[in-house]
């Protein structure tokens, strides 16, 4: 089981872009929540979530990671504090801009 490191609150800038910009596909929601990206190789990385939408998520990495552009991964998010973190969906790294990282999703889960 993975320990999770405590998402810690973020002041906006130009890396966290304003998440009412009406140029994506879909709305943008600011949510700080502990997230876990799942990797094929079964290594879980812990991050934090900075916003979400219908298509993707952006993400704040806590540490290094090896993660790569178009590299297939699994999220989960935790909301509620006394249940293991949620499946949020399989996707695809579309950005990596220094400790943020985003995630197109592409299905739901990694059987489908």
């Amino acid at each position: 089981m993975t320990t999770s490191v405590p998402c810690t609150p973020r002041n906006q800038s130009t890396e966290d872009p304003d998440p009412s910009d009406n140029r994506r596909r879909e709305p943008r929601h600011p949510l700080r929540a502990n997230a876990v990206i799942l990797r094929k190789t079964g290594e879980r990385i812990q991050a934090c979530t900075l916003n979400v939408s219908g298509s993707g998520v952006l993400l704040e990495m806590v540490a290094h990671h090896e993660l790569q552009l178009g590299e297939e991964v699994g999220c989960q998010i935790h909301l509620y504090e006394a249940r293991p973190p949620q499946d949020w969906g399989v996707g695809r790294v579309v950005r990596i801009d220094n400790s943020l990282i985003a995630v197109e999703f592409t299905r739901l889960d990694w059987d489908s």
